[in-house]
């Protein structure tokens, strides 16, 4: 089910059915959200209901618990992709692996990349 992910948008709408009950128990497992808020599907993947932060349906497939950061809440306009230091439950603390605009396409086509704030 990992390679047939990155095809959610173009499967059947039962093929979606079966493909989001997938995805869904990965993101259960993976518990990718770094406030551990519920997730929404978007195109070409899920965003948090808090909006910070998203999965690309690449992401999932690699199912290595990335999270793309969504600092502006816009789907898709992210400052880089994190991987979790720990175990990746939520409250644990993430690295930032993956902010160049290339990078960003290849986990999340389609992706705007902004610059990340400096503190």
């Amino acid at each position: 089910m990992a390679s047939r992910q990155v095809d959610f948008d173009t499967m059947s709408i039962i093929d979606q059915a079966k493909q989001s009950t997938w995805a869904q128990s990965v993101i259960q497992k993976q518990k990718a959200c770094p406030e551990g808020l519920e997730w929404i599907r978007r195109d070409g993947g899920y965003q948090c209901t808090g909006g910070g932060h998203g999965l690309s349906d690449i992401l999932i497939a690699e199912g290595k618990s990335g999270v793309m950061s969504l600092p502006t809440k816009t789907w898709l306009e992210s400052d880089g992709i994190y991987y979790p230091a720990f175990d990746g439950a939520p409250g644990d603390r993430y690295h930032r692996a993956i902010g160049s605009e290339a990078d960003i396409h290849l986990h999340a086509p389609g992706a705007k990349a902004i610059p990340q704030k400096s503190k």
